[in-house]
């Protein structure tokens, strides 16, 4: 996995870039500590996975995802931060972002989280993790209202699937409260995740926050 690093705080960043660099199966291609530099070097090192700090030199970082990604989509974005706000979740993952994590994941979990990433899933630590779930239980009471901006079209029991896990609601919970068989509820699941593209649930909530269902 080749690895490029964002962040303005140098001795963070050497820091980082050290201790990632010690695992055989990561190499860390470049650091940067500009936001004018990144896509350059993006673009220069051929990165699998970009670890961007939210903030260089008080400037939000968060627009360079989606150039990033432009120069290949094969490009995971794993974004961290100091300080994890709605703000930041919410606009990291319009932008789309792999993953958001605090800055203060201690070395074990970094590493776990990178390989995840590169492999394709989308990674919250428990603070950012819990922010989403915020954001979307305080607005699925509109869930209703705004299922036409859906992309794709979902069945009544699909779309109260969708509003159940956006609760937070476990596979189990749901069967219960649906009076469905586990086995069913995970089969509509699989067909939501196939849908959308998208491989388990966290995936079905961030695609019903990117396109405005909740």
């Amino acid at each position: 996995m080749r690895v490029l690093i964002v962040d303005d705080e140098r001795l963070f960043l050497d820091s980082i870039s050290y201790m990632i660099s010690q695992i055989k199966e990561i190499q860390v291609v470049g650091t940067v500590t500009d936001i004018e530099n990144v896509l350059s070097l993006s673009n220069d090192t051929n990165p699998d996975l970009v670890l961007m700090d939210v903030y260089i030199k008080n400037e939000t970082s968060l627009h360079l995802i989606n150039d990033i990604k432009n120069i290949s989509a094969n490009i995971k974005v794993l974004v961290m931060s100091s300080s994890i706000s709605k703000e930041i979740v919410k606009t990291s993952i319009a932008y789309g972002a792999n993953g958001i994590i605090s800055k203060d994941i201690d070395s074990n979990n970094l590493i776990s989280v990178l390989k995840s990433t590169y492999q394709g899933h989308y990674v919250f630590d428990k603070n950012s993790f819990e922010t989403l779930q915020n954001i979307l239980e305080s607005n699925v009471n509109y869930m209703d209202n705004r299922i036409k901006k859906c992309k794709i079209d979902f069945n009544e029991k699909e779309m109260l699937i969708i509003t159940k896990i956006t609760q937070g609601k476990s596979t189990e919970q749901i069967a219960d409260e649906m009076h469905y068989s586990l086995g069913t509820i995970k089969n509509y699941i699989t067909r939501i995740n196939k849908k959308i593209g998208t491989g388990d649930k966290t995936g079905i909530m961030l695609y019903a926050l990117k396109n405005d269902l909740v």
